[in-house]
């Protein structure tokens, strides 16, 4: 459950405002450096957490001068890779899953995120706009203030929070196994026909 697993990795769970939580390594292109202004922006208004889930990646030092700058303390905890079972407790007690990218090759971490029943918020970058579709909040990846204003958004307005979960488990469901093995055999029936 949460709160041990919360335990378990030095996380006060169970008295802090609800978490927002970022999944993929810490790299540029991930725009880690946004988001921690974001959320400095969005403490003034919320107590919540950001826990960012990930290996460090290459050219990661400026996110860590951004958390300093940002100036969000422990509210904002780099965790290091987690297995899928510890990332799927928390994708699912998440208050907001966001992924403020700048490209993406496909954005995995927003379906998983989905499928978990966690409300997104991605950037309107790459492939996630066709990933997400209507299932989430769609941001341009260099405006701090808005991603402020729509995590403020879903954690505070449960009816969007929901209805983002419901769309989010039907569009992971669009993704699943099944569903690719009928696309594929759709293309090649298709093309016998042709």
């Amino acid at each position: 459950d949460v709160l041990a697993l919360g335990d378990r990795l030095g996380l006060n769970l169970q008295s802090s405002g609800p978490y927002i939580l970022f999944v993929g390594t810490l790299q540029p292109r991930k725009n880690v450096p946004l988001l921690l202004e974001a959320f400095g922006l969005l403490r003034r208004q919320i107590d919540a957490q950001l826990l960012l889930v990930g290996a460090r990646g290459w050219l990661d030092e400026p996110i860590f001068e951004a958390h300093a700058k940002a100036g969000v303390g422990d509210a904002a905890r780099f965790l290091g890779p987690l297995g899928e079972d510890d990332l799927a407790v928390l994708y699912s007690h998440a208050g907001v899953f966001v992924l403020p990218s700048l490209y993406e090759g496909f954005g995995l971490p927003v379906l998983e995120a989905m499928a978990c029943g966690a409300p997104v918020v991605c950037s309107n970058a790459g492939p996630l706009p066709e990933v997400a579709d209507d299932a989430a909040l769609l941001l341009p990846p260099e405006d701090p203030g808005a991603w402020a204003s729509a995590m403020s958004r879903v954690l505070s307005d449960a009816q969007l929070a929901g209805t983002l979960r419901q769309n989010g488990f039907a569009r992971a469901k669009a993704f699943s196994w099944q569903h690719a093995a009928q696309a594929t055999r759709e293309v090649y029936r298709e093309a016998l026909l042709a």
